[in-house]
């Protein structure tokens, strides 16, 4: 892959650890060859330098929310932005290799994936409400929920039991290795002086990396068994499902939607579920 490839042109970032991409861009024309033969050697050793790992702290505010609320705040890590380009090497060959190989992830799961958007996971579950599956007597269940912290609490062991499972190959295994261990970030303390926090778990929002190894490691959830008849659409939080509207289907689709999240705390994703909502579809209208 072309280092160049990967910069795109003309984007000036907030303040990271050392510079921005424009400056970065202007100088590949010197420094691409040096550094392209840099990454190939990270790639070759399994490693990911340490320099890379510590990203600053920055909350960024949700509108609408009390600004006394910690839930009020976007916790957003600035990461070194050469560290980022090596990360987009790192999940363009995962990607590919998830795709050319596999076993890839799940057809259900949308966002973070190219063509996969959260907007075409809505158009799913709407093509279950709109399309002939309403006409034939089938409930259709379109399930919301919030889990907070979900990017913070996800554990390094399940990403590395899904490399495992998503067979791998055992270079990229030992460089998402590296870029796991020994992580870290700084934020500000009350008194001006900055504060360093190891990480034990979760991947850093603002990273190219973080949201790709968060999908590896969330597709296990997915893979579960639902009933005969019971379809699941999922983007980060939000499940769908359909049954055939009969006396018992519409509760055995109920009790099927909680089997996502019973997996999602048996792979730590432990913060506590928020807000939710329920939005059901037949052949009279809808109701919540």
């Amino acid at each position: 892959m072309n280092v160049r490839d990967c910069t795109p042109n003309n984007i000036v970032l907030p303040e990271s650890n050392y510079y921005t991409l424009k400056p970065f861009g202007l100088a590949l024309g010197a420094l691409g060859p040096r550094l392209q033969r840099f990454l190939t050697a990270c790639l070759e050793r399994g490693q990911f330098p340490l320099r890379w790992k510590t990203g600053k702290l920055v909350l960024i505010a949700k509108y609408g929310r009390p600004a006394d609320s910690p839930s009020a705040y976007r916790p957003i890590v600035l990461l070194d932005e050469v560290g980022k380009l090596f990360e987009r090497v790192i999940a363009d060959r995962l990607v590919g290799h998830l795709t050319r190989v596999g076993p890839n992830l799940a057809d259900s799961q949308f966002g973070f994936r190219r063509g996969r958007s959260t907007v075409d996971a809505i158009m799913r579950v709407g093509s279950l409400a709109t399309g002939d599956a309403v006409s034939r007597g089938v409930v259709v269940l379109a399930v919301s929920l919030d889990i907070a912290n979900t990017f913070n609490t996800l554990p390094w062991s399940c990403i590395r039991e899904a490399l495992r499972y998503h067979r791998v190959p055992t270079y990229l295994h030992r460089v998402v290795g590296a870029y796991l261990r020994d992580r870290a970030v700084i934020y500000p303390g009350n008194q001006g002086e900055w504060i360093r926090r190891e990480m034990s778990c979760g991947v850093p929002q603002g990273s190219v990396l973080g949201p790709l190894l968060w999908n590896i490691g969330y597709d296990w959830v997915l893979r579960t068994d639902h009933p005969s008849g019971v379809s699941v659409v999922c983007s980060p939080t939000t499940w769908g499902s359909s049954s055939p509207e009969t006396p018992q289907r519409p509760v055995c689709t109920a009790r099927s939607v909680p089997r996502a999240p019973r997996r999602a705390v048996l792979v730590s994703l432990t913060g506590p579920f928020g807000a939710g909502a329920c939005l059901g579809f037949n052949a009279i209208g809808s109701w919540t």
